[in-house]
């Protein structure tokens, strides 16, 4: 049977008023639950008091004084592979305020946190170190200021060395920044860190420190190798001066030096070696013909001669004058 079932005008105004307001009604409901949402993460910052750091083993404390109040502080930060989190809190007589929240600087398939040290000279409160963990040496420490009752990132020294292609180099770079740290939680304002300097201004920009073996026979096996990157350049040699200072003992290996670097075409580096041997050891006949070839090398003729004739003058001396190569006598005419 089929029942007819009569609506009125008023009835279909009801219906229509309980749709547009059912609708409004589940669009507020979503609004709500989105602010709960917000308000549950907040909710749980709030609730990250101390003690729940200090029993939750994906975090590490230190002992800091961030405010500058001559009171020790407390520093929190997530762990490695942890996360990136960081926390200051203040000590107010004994109770503990959190009074910052931004980044350990932990990078996802970069460097990741090290530790976080109090920095014991210079303005900077603190300093977070960051690593690369697989391999080389190439390091970060994020240096942290108190300034005008806020947190600044003052500058970044980045720690970087290339082993694949010179093992022996190291750059040190002081990049300025200038950033407060409680904006970094922000994703865009950690794109405005600025990184280490391109490879070709390093030389320029940076400090370089360089490896040097413990002696000179070991740093003599480098001319064994392909790569002149691990012997060349004239700052290496005042590293290694003043690491191996020049002495009766070792004036051979040093003068074997200057010669390798010679025979490499390495002309400015041999001529500093060589008039090092000579300031010493004036009376050292083998360092003038070496330098004489270091300066011919360079195309200073005027001082290749020169070395040569005082080459020749020490060997007349020794009696030795059927020794002085043909080259020699040739390039002084």
């Amino acid at each position: 049977m089929i029942r007819i079932v009569r609506i009125t005008n008023k009835t279909i105004l009801l219906l229509i008023f309980c749709v547009a307001g059912c609708k409004e009604k589940v669009r507020s409901y979503t609004d709500i639950g989105k602010v709960t949402s917000k308000a549950k993460i907040q909710k749980e910052d709030q609730i990250k008091d101390i003690e729940y750091f200090e029993s939750n083993s994906d975090y590490f404390i230190r002992d800091i004084d961030v405010n500058q109040d001559g009171v020790l502080d407390k520093v929190v930060s997530s762990k490695k592979y942890k996360g990136n989190e960081l926390y200051f809190f203040v000590n107010k007589e004994g109770e503990y305020q959190m009074m910052l929240k931004s980044i350990n600087f932990s990078e996802d398939g970069g460097r990741i946190i090290g530790d976080i040290q109090k920095v014991e000279n210079g303005n900077e409160l603190m300093k977070i170190h960051t690593f690369f963990p697989d391999g080389g040496n190439d390091q970060a420490y994020y240096f942290v200021a108190y300034v005008d009752s806020d947190w600044i990132l003052t500058k970044t020294r980045y720690i970087n060395n290339y082993w694949q292609e010179d093992y022996t180099t190291t750059y040190i770079c002081d990049v300025e920044q200038d950033i407060k740290m409680k904006v970094l939680i922000d994703s865009e304002q950690v794109k405005k860190i600025k990184q280490i300097p391109e490879n070709s201004k390093r030389d320029s920009l940076c400090n370089i420190e360089y490896f040097i073996e413990d002696n000179l026979v070991e740093f003599i096996e480098r001319f064994n190798s392909d790569n002149s990157k691990i012997y060349l350049g004239i700052d290496r040699y005042k590293s290694l001066l003043g690491k191996i200072k020049l002495s009766e003992d070792n004036l051979t290996e040093y003068n074997d030096i200057a010669y390798y670097l010679e025979q490499a075409k390495a002309y400015d580096e041999a001529i500093f070696i060589l008039k090092k041997i000579i300031s010493k050891f004036p009376e050292r006949t083998v360092a003038y013909i070496n330098l004489g070839d270091a300066y011919w090398g360079v195309n200073n003729i005027s001082k290749a001669k020169e070395s040569y004739i005082k080459y020749i003058n020490y060997i007349k001396k020794e009696g030795k004058d059927k020794k002085i190569p043909k080259r020699v006598m040739e390039r002084i005419k």
